[in-house]
């Protein structure tokens, strides 16, 4: 702006080649990406368990987790169903969108065809 002012006339590599050599940095503001993301549409579910990962008995508490994974064919979500009275994987899913329901129904599914049972609800090994 003072060399405008003045009337001297600098090319932009002149002005960045001096202020590498006094090691001074432009600090600007840069531009937010844009993002769709406008908060949870639903509304978050009660916390049942409070950080309790404990069961007295078989099929007591089952836990669930999804995961991403980016794979060269694509994205994969598994999601395994761990009891938490050994921590055995009772069932998993995986397929190529998140979606809970599928790792529900094989586990319902494969629990009612299983031969081992604890009273209310069947248990597999």
């Amino acid at each position: 702006m003072i060399l405008r002012r003045v009337g001297t006339v600098v090319s932009e590599k002149v002005i960045r080649r001096i202020m590498t050599e006094e090691q001074l940095i432009v600090i600007s503001k840069r531009r937010r990406s844009y993002s769709a993301y406008l908060g949870e549409i639903t509304p978050a579910v009660e916390n049942i368990v409070q950080r309790d990962f404990h069961a007295e008995a078989p099929s007591e508490t089952w836990l669930t987790d999804i995961t991403e994974f980016q794979l060269p064919a694509g994205k994969a979500y598994p999601s395994p169903m761990i009891d938490c009275f050994d921590g055995i994987v009772v069932s998993w899913a995986i397929g190529p969108t998140i979606r809970f329901g599928d790792c529900l129904s094989v586990s319902i599914r494969m629990h009612s065809s299983s031969v081992f049972s604890t009273g209310r609800m069947r248990y597999a090994r």
